[in-house]
């Protein structure tokens, strides 16, 4: 009978997990599957996540994805002179080349970039998501040109091209200052301003005693708007609005992840490390 009670007292347990949603799948390095758990319930679903450095098994990979589950893997834009990402630390690095080419059409400069990304997610018209990339100890020059540290969704591969339609959510190091920016993807004619982190910066910015912080993009485009936000601590700090471009009206983001760019500063010598990256969707 004692048996019998715990048998159903399992079968019950195993039940329950299997109705509530979401539902995360742990994957260990080895590639066992440990038993599920029910997050609480909320209107977004957990879809991925992946940590860094490797945590003990069972807590560096959650993937619902329906192909196989991946860890994040690099891309690039091919523009940097060197450009690096140790899979077991999350560090990525980048030493800008020493000419930062413009765009022969838009005379825009062409970023050199490295990332970690997810591909073969598919968030296309009528969906809506959000990614989060926590960062500690981003390091680059501090008082010359653009660089930043930031969550894109975009088509196409790990290919990191500079055409490529994407949105993202940035924290931009500027002139001794940082700025939380929608880095792509807005209408100029309706996104609010980038906003000065202010007291937010000494934490930051400070070499082995920076503390982390959490980017956040999340885009609805089932009214084609946006937010993106700085988290600190858990709780937000900061969060400006945006309307996507109507160049992306049709486009299916199938990549997303972290990234370090420079735009501005030839030869810059720049480095971060992602602590974590996550992805959730909408469920109605």
């Amino acid at each position: 009978m004692t048996r019998l009670i715990a048998l159903s007292l399992v079968a019950l347990s195993l039940t329950a997990c299997d109705l509530c949603e979401p539902l995360w799948k742990s994957i260990t390095p080895r590639g066992l599957i440990l038993p599920r758990v029910c997050p609480p319930k909320t209107e977004f679903a957990g879809l991925y996540r992946s940590t860094f450095p490797k945590n003990p098994a069972g807590c560096c990979l959650i993937d619902r994805f329906p192909d196989r589950p991946k860890h994040l893997a690099k891309g690039q834009a091919h523009e940097g002179d060197v450009e690096e990402v140790d899979p077991t630390s999350g560090l990525l690095t980048l030493v800008a080349p020493s000419s930062i080419k413009d765009d022969p059409l838009t005379n825009d400069p062409m970023p050199a970039s490295v990332g970690l990304f997810r591909t073969g997610v598919n968030f296309g018209p009528g969906t809506i998501f959000r990614a989060r990339a926590t960062f500690r100890r981003p390091e680059g020059p501090l008082d010359k040109g653009a660089w930043s540290v930031g969550v894109t969704a975009r088509d196409g591969g790990l290919d990191d091209r500079f055409d490529a339609k994407r949105v993202s959510a940035t924290l931009r190091v500027r002139r001794g200052g940082a700025m939380l920016n929608v880095g792509a993807g807005f209408d100029p004619d309706d996104r609010e301003d980038a906003i000065d982190i202010g007291d937010l910066y000494g934490a930051i910015f400070n070499g082995d005693q920076s503390q982390p912080f959490t980017l956040e993009l999340y885009v609805d485009r089932t009214i084609g708007r946006g937010e993106v936000s700085l988290i600190k601590d858990g709780t937000t700090r900061h969060r400006l609005g945006f309307k996507l471009n109507d160049d992306l009206k049709d486009t299916l983001f199938t990549t997303l992840g972290a990234t370090l760019t420079d735009c501005c500063v030839p030869k810059a010598e720049l480095s971060a490390e992602l602590k974590e990256f996550q992805i959730w969707d909408h469920q109605p």
